[in-house]
């Protein structure tokens, strides 16, 4: 299984950004951490206006190729 890093999460309009959405689909086991021994931590910092959510979430949609 490959694990990712912080460097994976792409950069948008010089900040990284991480969308946390509820799963789209339900899983037969719950999720476990990779480093169960290693405490996490999450600061909200703002809540974006819907404006500014939707300008950011537009710059990370991909432009869909003329066939598919």
């Amino acid at each position: 299984m490959e694990r990712g890093h912080p460097a994976d999460i792409p950069v948008v309009d010089g900040a990284r950004l991480l969308v946390l959405d509820p799963p789209p689909y339900q899983r037969s086991r719950p999720a476990g951490r990779f480093f169960p021994h290693m405490s996490g931590d999450l600061v909200l910092e703002r809540a974006l206006a819907p404006e500014a959510a939707a300008r950011l979430l537009a710059d990370c949609v991909a432009e869909e190729s003329p066939g598919e």
